[in-house]
């Protein structure tokens, strides 16, 4: 998904796969006016409305990474319902990731 901004650029977009959510980027400049949200909201969307060939729901979550360097990005998640379901072990460089889930 992507989200143009008022000039027809690209000010943000969000690479799903699956049910998770490898990529979400907003321009620096265009943060903080609920961009990132409504590409959340739209994955979200297309997850929930996702059938398997036989009609029966695909997923039960949206899923995503973010790194012990991001607490600012932890803090966005968690604002939408995402919670962790798991860390990794810290690395060499005492960062460890948190793998965060929006079950329904």
């Amino acid at each position: 998904w992507v989200h143009e901004g008022a000039n027809g650029s690209i000010v943000g977009c969000l690479l799903l796969v699956g049910n998770e959510v490898e990529v979400l980027v907003v321009d620096e400049k265009c943060r903080r006016q609920g961009i990132a949200k409504a590409l959340v909201s739209s994955a979200e969307a297309h997850c929930r409305g996702s059938l398997d060939p036989s009609g029966a729901a695909r997923y039960n979550a949206l899923r995503l990474v973010v790194t012990a360097a991001q607490p600012a990005a932890r803090s966005f998640y968690a604002s939408l319902g995402f919670a962790p379901y798991r860390t990794s072990p810290s690395s060499i460089f005492g960062d460890h990731d948190f793998f965060l889930s929006k079950t329904w």
